[in-house]
C-alpha cells in the first residue's frame, strides 16, 4: 500500500519536472546521468543490480523486488520509446528524475524492510 502511494506521488509530480527552467548558471552544472547505451552502464543498470543484490541479501522481499523491477522496466520502456526519434533534453531530464526516484525507493526499501520479511 505504501509503495502504491509513493508511486502515485511520483507520477503526480512528473508534470512539474517538465516545467521550463532557465538552466544552470555559470559554474553550476546539472549532473548528467548516463542511460544505458550499450557501452556504459548507466543508472538503470545500477538500479537493476541494486534490486537484485537487495533481494539476494534479504534486504527486500520477493514482492518488493518484483514491484521495483516493474518500475525499472517501465522507465526502460519509456526510454526506448522516447529514444526512437532521439531524446530531447527535457525527456532526458524526465527519465533521469524517474531513475533517481527509483534509486531512492530502492534505498528506502533496503533500509526499512525487515530482513527475511
Amino acid at each position: 500500500m505504501r509503495y502504491a502511494l509513493v508511486m502515485i506521488a511520483l507520477l503526480a509530480a512528473q508534470p512539474a519536472s517538465a516545467q521550463i527552467w532557465g538552466g544552470a548558471t555559470d559554474g553550476e552544472r546539472m549532473p548528467r546521468l548516463s542511460f544505458d547505451t550499450g557501452r556504459h552502464p548507466g543508472i538503470l543498470q545500477q538500479n537493476k543490480a541494486a534490486i537484485s543484490q537487495a533481494r539476494e541479501s534479504g534486504q527486500i522481499t520477493r514482492v518488493e523486488a518484483r514491484q521495483l523491477k516493474r518500475e525499472h522496466d517501465r522507465i526502460l520502456a519509456a526510454q526506448r520509446r522516447m529514444a526512437r526519434d532521439g531524446l530531447s533534453p527535457s525527456e532526458q531530464r524526465a527519465l533521469e528524475q524517474q531513475a533517481l526516484a527509483l534509486q531512492g525507493l530502492i534505498n528506502a526499501r533496503r533500509s526499512t524492510s525487515p530482513a527475511g520479511g
